[in-house]
């Protein structure tokens, strides 16, 4: 007969499987094997959060902090850890007195001195109060205001009902533009009040509009930031006397029995997923169909086409400004690689035609910065730059980036504030 084991998460008593499978934990949420289960109520615990603590207590709150399941119905949906600031929708580690919450990779750490800065907002955009916080790993979507995708660790304000967010720096998006796609009156951005309903679609492409659209409530117009951006750059061609958009995607959409291509005449898509599309009119164009040179091309990570230089002439003719840029980005390179790679513990892999360097800095993962706290992984790292220093770096899995896209006297700069608080960080970690 198997053992009978009693977990604080579970009310029933545990017994170990005959035979060892994988299943979905009931306390992380992860396909694992499953060391303990309850049968009657299809409850499945892993090894490692078999040996998580009832409790848990860290510097930088006075009370000790719960384990606490994550039930299927619970309300909010999210939590946001006070130790890194993800929105999380796992179990948790809770101060039930003062709400103050944990993710269960935050609580076992041996201690965290400097908590998540909490702060709550009121914002037109969603109905709402807005917690400062990080998309975390379940990070999906676009940011409400500015419409570019998410990453986990971007800062930003988020529901934790609804799991939407927008970034810190689009507080400072403009709420009123002229624009002269609609010269007749300014477009503004609506609150949620105003874009309840059935949805809100956009005039330029027509696709719904999920995060705040610019609109003219006066006129029922209403566009995507991303589109109002793109019409200040509009195509004229022969066979229209408006100006064109581009539109990106969704032609398979648009053309259909009673929306054709005005120059085929044609109601399928042709091959791409891209087309032209005229506001004033709302008459489409198939891409194919305008003809446009080979070199303009379309590049997925620029919504707009980009024009090849040298299919215009300009490769060969700028043969000498292009050797000077080469020979100041090799001198930058070079300065980098050289002092950077002096720092003990400081890994960098040498790049030969990029603008760009990535460095490993594992050697300080782990070190407790002062006035900021753990510097976990580069993610932390980056921000703690960031915050403290005023130096910009794009984290990736372990190394980070670092551009050299600027001058050497700005380079020398940056060294300078990346070397000196480096060194305490090594000092608490062994390289």
């Amino acid at each position: 007969m198997a053992e009978l084991v009693k977990h604080f998460s579970h009310d029933c008593p545990l017994t170990s499987p005959e035979t060892v499978s994988d299943g979905v934990c009931n306390s992380c949420f992860k396909e694992k094997p499953v060391e303990f289960s309850c049968n009657p109520c299809k409850f499945d615990l892993c090894k490692p959060c078999s040996y998580l603590p009832q409790k848990v207590s860290h510097d930088f709150h006075e009370h000790p902090l719960e384990f606490c399941l994550r039930e299927y119905d619970q309300k909010p949906d999210y939590i946001v850890c006070y130790g890194c600031g993800n929105m999380s929708s796992g179990s948790f580690y809770q101060c039930k007195d003062c709400e103050i919450y944990l993710d269960l990779d935050c609580a076992i750490h041996d201690n965290i001195f400097r908590g998540w800065e909490s702060k709550e907002i009121l914002h037109y955009s969603h109905c709402h109060l807005l917690r400062k916080s990080r998309p975390g790993p379940d990070v999906r979507g676009s940011c409400l205001l500015c419409e570019l995708t998410l990453s986990p660790s971007s800062v930003c304000y988020g529901c934790v009902h609804c799991y939407l967010f927008f970034h810190v720096g689009c507080l400072d998006l403009p709420m009123e533009i002229q624009h002269p796609v609609h010269p007749s009156h300014a477009i503004r951005r609506l609150d949620y009040t105003q874009t309840l309903g059935d949805g809100t679609n956009c005039d330029a492409c027509g696709e719904d509009i999920s995060g705040v659209p610019l609109g003219c409530l006066q006129c029922k117009f209403n566009l995507h930031l991303r589109c109002a951006d793109s019409l200040l750059r509009g195509l004229v061609h022969k066979s229209h006397g408006h100006k064109l958009f581009y539109v990106s995607t969704n032609a398979y959409r648009v053309f259909g029995e009673d929306s054709m291509c005005q120059i085929c005449m044609k109601t399928d898509v042709i091959s791409l997923y891209s087309y032209y599309r005229c506001v004033e009119c709302g008459l489409k164009f198939h891409f194919e169909c305008l003809e446009i040179l080979e070199s303009v091309v379309k590049k997925s990570l620029h919504i707009h086409p980009l024009v090849c230089v040298a299919a215009l002439g300009l490769g060969k003719a700028g043969g000498e400004t292009v050797a000077e840029m080469v020979k100041a980005y090799r001198e930058r390179r070079d300065f980098l690689v050289k002092t950077l790679g002096a720092i003990q513990g400081v890994k960098i892999s040498e790049p030969q035609g990029a603008f760009y360097l990535f460095i490993d800095f594992s050697a300080c993962y782990g070190s407790e910065a002062e006035g900021f706290g753990l510097i976990s992984d580069s993610s932390s790292l980056a921000l703690y730059f960031l915050e403290k220093f005023q130096v910009a770096m794009v984290p990736g899995d372990i190394c980070i980036r670092i551009s050299y896209a600027m001058s050497l006297d700005v380079l020398r700069v940056t060294v300078e504030k990346i070397t000196k608080p480096l060194e305490p960080l090594r000092a608490t970690v062994s390289v």
